[in-house]
């Protein structure tokens, strides 16, 4: 072999060495971002799985105790006696009040997270998959009945069966209202957690834009700011009865001035009465729920007696008056 030779074969070498190295690289990379788009989308399914478990916990609560729970405390530690307890100052002439709501706006909604504990859940439930706890939004009105606030029975005051006027409000972030009777609402706040009270408990919630993200400006970060009533600098903010829904957004143009980036991962869901009380297997202000509960007040001597099958009668206006919220 001449000399030339060798060193041609040696260079040629190197130079698919490089190559090599530039697929492998290239490869490398790839897998990586989509190890880190599944990442994502394992945590938002186990997020959306979750939260669909606590609105059927909070619809089986409703058909039981014929309310809402009140909040629990955010930062209540894991450890605490009282984690995922609610909290009820009552009974009383007037709607009991949630003594363990971290927040509250105006009269009525109390800002708290997920009461797992009454909701007899797992602790794990607190927590969304990115490990941040559950904010959980309830207008007070529901979070009363009969046992609470003994003047119940009056269409004056507030109690989940007699009140009609909610004041949680849901917009789209074009402004649109899409409902002004939400009786609660529940969020994950999504992968950069901007808001949520930490897994371990704190009474300082995680700012998901501190100093250098790409997001801090107010602008792009309008929407998680104002579902979480804290400022891209961590201060916390007046509550307000208005909460967005909107897609996962993330709009980065790095030569685009800040307020030209968007960023949105909220994950929120909301429940309007009527649609809660059909979750629940219930009735409400129905007049087979006055017939039935006649039947029940008065037996022997009722709207059974003397039909064929007056026993049958009156077990099935038991069971009718048992889905009748009260």
């Amino acid at each position: 072999m001449r000399l030339s030779d060798k060193y041609r074969s040696k260079g040629f070498s190197l130079v698919e060495l490089g190559v090599s190295l530039a697929i492998i690289g290239m490869i490398v990379s790839s897998a990586m971002s989509v190890a880190i788009t599944n990442d994502f989308d394992v945590k938002k399914n186990e997020t959306e799985a979750k939260l669909n478990r606590i609105e059927e916990a909070l619809a089986g609560y409703v058909s039981l105790n014929h309310r809402l729970p009140c909040p629990a405390n955010g930062a209540t530690t894991i450890a605490n006696a009282t984690f995922g307890q609610e909290g009820v100052v009552g009974p009383s002439a007037t709607p009991a009040t949630c003594p363990n709501a971290n927040f509250t706006s105006g009269t009525w909604n109390n800002i708290g997270v997920v009461p797992v504990d009454t909701l007899q859940l797992p602790d794990d439930f607190m927590f969304d998959g990115w490990g941040r706890r559950f904010t959980y939004v309830v207008d007070r009105k529901y979070a009363n009945n009969e046992v609470t606030n003994t003047s119940c029975p009056d269409p004056s005051t507030g109690c989940f069966v007699m009140s009609d006027d909610p004041t949680i409000n849901i917009n789209q972030s074009s402004g649109r209202n899409i409902t002004t009777n939400a009786v609660y609402t529940l969020i994950s706040h999504g992968e950069n957690g901007h808001g949520a009270f930490t897994k371990n408990g704190s009474a300082t919630r995680l700012n998901g834009f501190p100093t250098g993200n790409p997001y801090r400006d107010p602008t792009a970060s309008a929407d998680e700011i104002n579902n979480s009533h804290l400022s891209n600098a961590g201060v916390e903010g007046t509550h307000d009865a208005d909460y967005i829904v909107r897609e996962y957004v993330r709009v980065d143009n790095k030569a685009a001035a800040d307020a030209a980036r968007i960023y949105f991962d909220d994950i929120l869901r909301y429940k309007e009465k009527h649609v809660l009380v059909k979750d629940a297997g219930a009735i409400i202000f129905d007049p087979i729920c006055v017939t039935s509960g006649d039947i029940v007040d008065s037996p022997g001597n009722n709207q059974c007696t003397g039909a064929s099958g007056e026993d049958d009668c009156e077990s099935f206006a038991v069971e009718i008056y048992k889905r009748c919220l009260k």
